[in-house]
């Protein structure tokens, strides 16, 4: 079956439903925020548990993504003290001995026990300094990065069999990548290659990672940015219009028509949802976050599912079927939440 891979955003192979979320949660410190605590959290249990610590260099311009059991971290280099990171480690760390600082990339093997085996490891950066959040995807066993804004344009590999990152064609310099977002790059398997958008020119380019080129495959199209791609279908979340969903093929080029099989429940429909995971077998998830100001150390995860399909009769139509909503707690207050299937 070879190694599973996911990437924030992207499609899930092989096609089992995943039951955890990795949570990567902000906390106010002094100066700014931090994204140094992770949860997990079990659909089948309800359990939060906790995560081995570390803080990032990049304060959570980060994406993340999976090669089996193993997740990687991988963010921008830290910039100067005026801006997002600082040098040197801040003082929330070098006063908690659980403290462990990281630039560029991290990972987490999760295949390891819950004793103190298992932690992030630092692993090897990219051969230069990204000054915006990376465009990062799980492929092929591998690890994919671009990056294309202003005059970055840049593309490499890493293989964690020799540990190292190998330089690739970089991307076209026809436009920008949405620099301030994470997610940007999906796996579109069945044709074997990487979608990329270029939000500057609304166009999305496949690079394909088996003869190193790139290709224009979709033209006038805003890439939106909650979405998930999956069994061919670029789904997004659009709260404003009734069906709750757009839903894209990019083989045929063609809008579906989404057809929700059952009412979406009121509380729902209220919630603005600030992230769309794909979970696998078929399965979306919104999620979303709120603190409780009556406690100190209290923050609520709402999240939605929905159950989708191609309908038989009608290969125009994707079926959208509510699932029961889930409310959850994490024991601490958080100012950022970062969702990613385990």
């Amino acid at each position: 079956m070879g190694i599973e891979e996911r990437s924030s955003g992207s499609s899930i192979s092989p096609d089992v439903e995943k039951d955890k979320l990795l949570l990567q949660v902000a906390r106010r410190v002094e100066g700014g925020f931090e994204f140094g605590e992770f949860f997990f959290l079990d659909f089948r249990t309800g359990e939060v548990s906790d995560c081995p610590y570390v803080l990032f260099a990049d304060k959570g311009w980060n994406s993340m993504v999976a090669l089996g059991s193993v997740i990687y971290v991988v963010g921008i280099w830290e910039r100067d003290k005026t801006r997002w990171c600082n040098i040197e480690p801040p003082n929330s760390v070098t006063n908690n001995k659980k403290g462990i600082y990281h630039k560029g990339m991290s990972f987490l093997d999760l295949s390891q026990g819950d004793g103190g085996e298992r932690g992030w490891k630092e692993a090897p950066y990219v051969s230069y300094r990204l000054p915006y959040i990376p465009a990062v995807v799980a492929f092929g066993g591998k690890i994919y990065l671009f990056q294309c804004g202003g005059k970055s344009e840049a593309a490499e590999v890493f293989d964690p069999n020799s540990n190292k990152w190998e330089k690739l064609l970089p991307p076209p310099q026809v436009g920008f990548f949405d620099i301030y977002k994470d997610r940007c790059g999906v796996v579109d398997d069945e044709n074997k290659r990487i979608l990329i958008p270029f939000h500057s020119i609304k166009s999305v380019f496949a690079y394909y990672p088996s003869n190193n080129r790139w290709e224009l495959v979709l033209e006038s199209f805003s890439w939106p940015s909650i979405l998930v791609f999956a069994q061919g279908v670029i789904l997004f979340y659009l709260p404003q219009i009734p069906k709750m969903f757009g839903a894209y093929h990019v083989a045929t080029k063609q809008w579906l028509n989404v057809v929700l099989t059952s009412e979406v429940p009121d509380h729902v429909w209220r919630c603005e949802f600030d992230a769309m995971l794909y979970l696998g077998n078929g399965i979306l998830c919104l999620a979303t976050y709120s603190i409780d100001f009556d406690k100190v150390r209290t923050t609520y995860v709402y999240i939605a599912k929905f159950k989708f399909e191609r309908a038989a009769d009608s290969p125009g139509d994707l079926l959208v079927t509510p699932l029961p909503p889930e409310t959850h707690t994490l024991p601490t207050r958080c100012f950022g939440v970062k969702y990613f299937p385990v």
